[in-house]
């Protein structure tokens, strides 16, 4: 091979590089591939970044360990993102590695993959985006990394085989339908750290049996724990201002629950069909208790009040919130029951006893 040819071949190669080291700090983007993974160049300030890309010919199989930095015509590029679907729909991916380096999994990621048993999350991440994990079937366990601050929209729905999953105190959104239909979930632990629980977050959770909702709390919201048919015991605290509407519905094995003093509205549904709930006690703090709150509640016995004046039942029970109070016990404060008696919707209970 003469010098010539040698030459122009390395400054070919320069070239090459060159052009490459552009993209990366541009607009632009390239893609390639390096140990079997498939890479896009992204757009930063620092340059040499690229997210783990879509596969478009065949899929990831096996088991997957993503590197931190990856090589490619002799630049060293960090391994930033998890791209939308890269992994979608692969279902004889087992498991993967996420390194430290990536500080998103972006949306869809994994859904799809129902052969996934294991996934670890790099300490990185900061986000899980919405359906990340979504139809995961076959993922028994999760551990959420300390790094991350929202948990998205459906990110983990219909993971049946899910038992266990661990929030850390670093989260502090669990967005709409974060787990719902996560058929054998037994337990989770939410942190302090969350302020807000989304829309049917756990609904549809079978195997839950219990929750201990944080005291930084302030809303529970529509059906977050619907249809959590083994769910037992729930501890409200007393942060809790509204309990949404349809929030425990369908909890049929929910049995007495405290609503704390700081409730003011108990909303549409809230308890309906929560056939194995034997009393509950209403605060002095509640305004409303909306339509069917307590409907279908069949074993609903005793309900303890603490106002020393029966308030207007018309404007605190709306439509079906307290069916069947005829058969109910109401206990009230002591000195109070001869008020009570005589006062509309409050004489419709079956027995009047103080407290």
């Amino acid at each position: 091979m003469n010098k010539n040819f040698c030459k122009r071949l390395h400054f070919l190669y320069e070239d090459v590089r060159f052009l490459i080291r552009y993209i990366c700090k541009s607009r632009f983007s390239c893609t390639f591939t390096a140990g079997g993974i498939r890479y896009s160049t992204v757009n930063s300030h620092t340059g040499h970044e690229v997210e783990v890309a879509y596969k478009e010919e065949g899929e990831y199989v096996g088991d997957i360990v993503i590197p931190s930095t990856v090589t490619y015509f002799g630049i060293t590029c960090r391994v930033k993102y998890l791209g939308g679907d890269v992994f979608a729909d692969c279902r004889s991916l087992t498991s993967v590695v996420i390194p430290d380096s990536v500080t998103e999994i972006r949306e869809e990621a994994f859904t799809g993959c129902r052969g996934l048993t294991s996934v670890s999350i790099g300490h990185s991440v900061t986000r899980i985006a919405k359906r990340a994990f979504r139809d995961c079937t076959s993922l028994a366990s999760v551990v959420i990394p300390d790094s991350v601050t929202i948990i998205g929209w459906e990110a983990f729905a219909n993971c049946a085989s899910l038992t266990s999953v661990v929030i850390p105190d670093s989260v502090k959104e669990i967005e709409w339908k974060a787990f719902a239909d996560c058929k054998a979930l037994a337990s989770v632990s939410i942190p302090n750290s969350v302020t807000s629980i989304g829309e049917e977050a756990f609904t549809d959770c079978s195997s839950l049996t219990s929750v201990a909702i944080p005291d930084s709390i302030t809303i529970i919201e529509y059906r977050a724990f619907a249809d959590c048919t083994s769910l037992a015991s729930v501890s409200i605290p007393d942060s809790v201002g509204i309990i949404g509407w349809g929030v425990f519905a369908g909890c049929t094995s929910l049995v007495p629950v405290s609503i704390p003093d700081s409730v003011r509205l108990i909303g549409w549904d809230a308890f309906r069909d929560c056939s194995s709930l034997t009393s509950i006690r209403i605060p002095r703090s509640t305004r409303t208790v909306g339509d069917d709150a307590f409907s279908g509640c069949t074993s609903l016995r005793d309900v303890f009040v603490v106002w020393p004046k029966p308030p207007d039942a018309d404007e605190l029970f709306q439509k079906r919130a307290l069916p069947f109070r005829s058969k109910m016990t109401l206990h009230v404060p002591a000195g109070t029951s001869a008020l009570y008696r005589v006062a509309d919707g409050w004489n419709s209970f079956g027995t009047i006893v103080e407290e």
